[in-house]
């Protein structure tokens, strides 16, 4: 568990802004993976809640697409702040693909992407890179999958359209993590409240 930078939602869930000392003093969840065989069972619910009081943090946050299907977070008790939803220009880019024979539930594959674009015209595989480009400039970063700060529109256009079809497929399926819901829950430690 390691602190993220999500102040307004943190804001939103404590009704205050978190001093850079508080902030520090956040534990983030980053991920829950529990093998198939052992799915159902609650062991997710208790992998949550049994050490969230061990942590010693007075609050402990997750963002999660998987909230929305299974509410174990909320089972271990962790409470449900705010539904995030997409970026209507992640939204547009995707029926962007759609209109271009991408199935939305397989834009996350970039083997089925790949496949798409090996069978697209010139004109329609700038298509898809005009759609990219339409996407709001702050998620070029996360797009590009770079570490860089900022991406500016020049660079990420220059970028895009230079790109060969096995990397426009990996940017593709970056873009349908974008646009999945995502949900931020929040857990306050009743032994360590600031």
């Amino acid at each position: 568990m390691a602190t993220s930078p999500v102040s307004s939602l943190r804001k939103e869930a404590l009704g205050k802004t978190l001093s850079i000392r508080e902030a520090n003093e956040v534990a983030t969840i980053s991920r829950v993976i529990l093998h198939p065989k052992y799915r159902s069972m609650g062991l997710s619910e208790r992998l949550v809640r049994e050490p969230m009081p061990l942590v010693g943090r007075p609050y402990i946050e997750v963002m999660a697409v998987m909230a929305q299907y299974n509410p174990f977070f909320e089972r271990a008790g962790m409470r449900k702040v705010v539904e995030r939803s997409t970026d209507p220009s992640i939204l547009r880019a995707v029926k962007t693909l759609e209109s271009l024979g991408f199935k939305p539930y397989l834009l996350s594959s970039t083997q089925a992407n790949l496949s798409n674009l090996k069978t697209l015209s010139d004109v329609e595989l700038e298509k898809v890179r005009e759609a990219l480009l339409q996407v709001s400039s702050g998620y070029y970063k996360r797009l590009r999958a770079t570490s860089e700060t900022f991406v500016k529109k020049k660079e990420f256009h220059e970028w895009i359209t230079g790109i060969p079809a096995e990397t426009l497929a990996k940017v593709i399926s970056r873009l349908a993590v974008l646009a999945e819901t995502k949900i931020y829950l929040f857990w306050e430690n009743p032994s360590l409240r600031m």
